[in-house]
């Protein structure tokens, strides 16, 4: 049987042509299979590296949070002792009518211009925001740490809205009708002893330091509120931290 040499060359270029587009598609599927899993390894690496991370802040911001909780509890405390204090106040304001030598009233106005503050603990949080960590956290627990530290910035404005009606109004009130010199020197043992004198004490006098009076009162109820709205969302994120970063 004769072969026709251009057939048989024709079947030669075929069959190299076919092997040339098996190899290549070969070498094309090894090429996307190592790239591909170059891709999947690094994911994974970034994977990992990103879980340690959020994993070692959620600790540190753990610890931020505990000790944030304690000194809450002592601001609640201060405010309760505030509120006492100023209730008398008020009644001291209306029951003397002319308490030119009431060392009552200079004692208890001394405790009411009381300012602690709330020393936030939030280094951590800080470090967070300013190198993109807060990323690393689950969506839940990236919320929970939102939502905190935004209640932070209410907290730290009604401390800062109490500190202007001390430096607009009280101060500046008891500047012109108390002897200053002897007003922070009473406490609780001598104020039966010491006797200052007021500049000025009327009616006039009398209802517009209650008044001032009065809004410190509403002020210190507004931040006692607050504080206790920032335990809650302090608990609510230690819970999710405990629960996605199993630090129990």
């Amino acid at each position: 049987m004769n072969i026709n040499p251009f057939t048989s060359l024709m079947n030669q270029k075929l069959t190299f042509i076919r092997q040339g587009i098996v190899k290549h598609l070969f070498d094309f599927f090894m090429l996307f299979l190592a790239v591909s899993l170059g891709f999947v390894v690094d994911n994974y690496r970034d994977e990992f590296r990103s879980e340690q991370t959020a994993l070692v802040l959620a600790g540190d911001l753990k610890a931020d949070l505990v000790a944030d909780s304690i000194e809450i509890q002592t601001m609640l405390h201060q405010c309760g002792r505030k509120m006492n204090k100023l209730d008398t106040l008020m009644n001291l304001i209306h029951q003397t009518s002319s308490p030119r030598n009431d060392t009552q009233l200079y004692y208890y106005s001394a405790f009411g211009n009381l300012r602690p503050w709330f020393e936030r603990h939030s280094s951590t949080y800080v470090l967070m925001m300013s190198t993109g960590n807060l990323s690393n956290f689950t969506q839940e627990a990236s919320a929970a740490i939102t939502r905190y530290y935004i209640e932070i910035q209410e907290t730290v404005a009604l401390l800062e809205q109490e500190r202007g009606i001390l430096n607009s109004k009280i101060f500046p009130f008891q500047q012109q009708h108390f002897q200053i010199e002897n007003f922070h020197s009473i406490t609780h043992e001598n104020k039966f002893l010491s006797r200052p004198v007021m500049h000025r004490w009327d009616d006039e006098s009398r209802w517009l330091y209650h008044n001032y009076v009065n809004e410190m009162k509403t002020q210190n109820l507004h931040i006692a509120e607050q504080y206790q709205t920032l335990l809650t969302s302090g608990s609510a994120c230690l819970t999710i931290l405990n629960k996605e970063y199993d630090l129990h």
